[in-house]
């Protein structure tokens, strides 16, 4: 009898959607509207701190954070900016990062971006999908 070979793939975390957001509005204000408008609540989390071997240094950045704990799924809003830097510095235009983290449809995806859209104070939203592995690595901090 032959033996069947059965291969089970596990990925090591799930699945992280990136959106850029432009916006010349303060992290406080941003995360506030969204709140408001998309009936989230996101609070402050800790910074999210990475270093830059460029410059030697730990850029700090602002992070506010909410969870649907019903669907798993988690939702960052990240500044782009530091005092010494930028997080993604291939997306110098970009102010915020949202970060979607958990099973989301492209239909889904599609609807938040579309919301999004809609906030007054929010200039551009566009999702990013080409980020280097390099970059993806600063968003696997939890």
């Amino acid at each position: 009898m032959k033996k069947k070979l059965h291969k089970l793939n596990v990925s090591a975390s799930p699945e992280i959607y990136i959106i850029g957001i432009s916006s010349h509005e303060n992290d406080y204000r941003l995360s506030w509207a969204i709140n408001n408008q998309l009936g989230f609540k996101f609070s402050r989390s800790a910074n999210l701190e990475v270093y830059n071997d460029k410059i030697s240094e730990n850029q700090v950045f602002s992070v506010y954070s909410f969870s649907e704990d019903e669907y798993e799924i988690r939702y960052y809003l990240i500044s782009n900016t530091s005092q010494n830097g930028f997080l993604l510095p291939e997306y110098r235009n970009v102010d915020f990062i949202f970060l979607v983290q958990g099973e989301v449809s492209q239909k889904e995806l599609d609807g938040l971006l579309d919301r999004l859209k809609k906030i007054e104070i929010i200039n551009l939203v566009f999702e990013i999908s080409n980020l280097s592995p390099k970059s993806m690595e600063k968003f696997i901090f939890y």
